[in-house]
């Protein structure tokens, strides 16, 4: 940062350009099953996938067009010099017009302040800026999301935060941060000191690669707006990191974050709303089916019956009922938790 307030900033736009070959392999799947995946997924945005098994590279924006990549990366292999990393999703809302509904856009800024506190001391900073707009389901979906989580019995309420977005979008989260890292590992780093995000889902993406994560930084207690309490008390119940309560450097923040933690003490307050809050994460989900499974294989379910020999006319009466729907498969995301509709009957959905 220089004396007149401006910070010097190297800048650099990366279009995502994946060699198909090698991305399979990555994902330990085959190449006709990615490209199949790819184009279902994008509603046959891209018909190139399938119909050309000699496009090898696809830019996501454009696969008839050539895309112009790099073979080198800038290689910032710095063993002694300490880096702070923001990795930001994008948010038109906050970002741009300043919502103050979720803490994106007061995050962004003070990553960007942590970056630029790393640059004076000898460091470096890094913003890696995402286009994963509304968790990848689109700004549409996410005002959508918005309204119904303010016109809900009650009001806004940390109980109902994930789930409102899965009542709309039919998924709480489409994004995707495997292939995140992929920016981190082109600039040639291998560490994080100052890593300023609370999501697990990028830190596990990052250190699952191999890239070491030295120390977790939290939006400070008096950045966060007053309308976002919600967004961070559920996302704190669902497991995202938290210490113990934090201010910016150079300010105590202390009567604003007693505020926070009341206001989030009163939703949180009762436990059995906690522990319904802890249930929202895939993975809770994924281990409560697996859970499901072996007491129903064990026939100690009181209300159902599993029959392995009859999986195979199960599966043939989703696909019955989702070609009804959707004889191509373009199935929008809204759309996936409601369609298993059979003789009218909706209790498949």
């Amino acid at each position: 940062m220089h004396k007149n307030g401006s910070v010097s900033v190297v800048k650099i736009a990366i279009d995502p350009v994946w060699y198909l070959p090698g991305l399979a392999a990555r994902f330990a799947t085959t190449e006709n099953n990615l490209r199949r995946q790819l184009f279902e997924q994008t509603a046959g945005m891209f018909p190139e996938l399938v119909t050309r098994p000699d496009l090898q590279v696809f830019c996501r924006r454009s696969a008839a067009r050539r895309p112009i990549c790099s073979a080198t990366s800038p290689s910032c292999r710095i063993t002694r010099t300490r880096i702070t990393c923001r990795v930001h999703d994008e948010c038109n809302g906050s970002d741009v017009f300043g919502s103050d509904i979720c803490t994106c856009r007061p995050y962004l800024i003070h990553g960007i302040e942590e970056c630029a506190r790393a640059g004076q001391s000898g460091g470096l900073g890094i913003i890696i800026y995402n286009r994963k707009e509304g968790r990848a389901l689109g700004e549409v979906t996410k005002f959508l999301v918005y309204n119904a989580r303010k016109r809900q019995e009650g009001g806004d309420a940390a109980a109902q935060y994930f789930e409102r977005t899965e009542c709309v979008a039919g998924v709480q989260d489409a994004r995707f941060q495997q292939l995140m890292p992929d920016v981190v590992h082109w600039l040639g780093l291998k560490r994080i000191d100052r890593f300023v995000s609370m999501s697990d889902m990028k830190y596990d993406a990052l250190t699952g690669q191999g890239i070491e994560i030295v120390e977790r930084v939290p939006i400070p207690d008096d950045l966060v707006p007053a309308d976002a309490h919600v967004e961070i008390a559920a996302k704190k119940a669902a497991g995202y990191y938290t210490p113990e309560p934090q201010a910016r450097p150079g300010q105590s923040g202390r009567p604003f974050a007693r505020k926070i933690l009341r206001e989030a003490a009163v939703s949180l307050a009762n436990p059995e709303t906690s522990a319904a809050l802890s249930l929202l994460n895939a993975k809770a989900v994924r281990e409560r089916a697996h859970r499901m499974l072996a007491i129903g294989l064990e026939d100690k379910l009181p209300n159902f019956r599993i029959h392995l020999d009859r999986m195979d006319s199960a599966v043939d009466l989703v696909l019955e009922t989702t070609r009804k729907a959707y004889p191509s498969f373009d199935v929008p995301f809204h759309s996936r938790w409601r369609h298993f509709v059979t003789n009218g009957d909706q209790s498949l959905g």
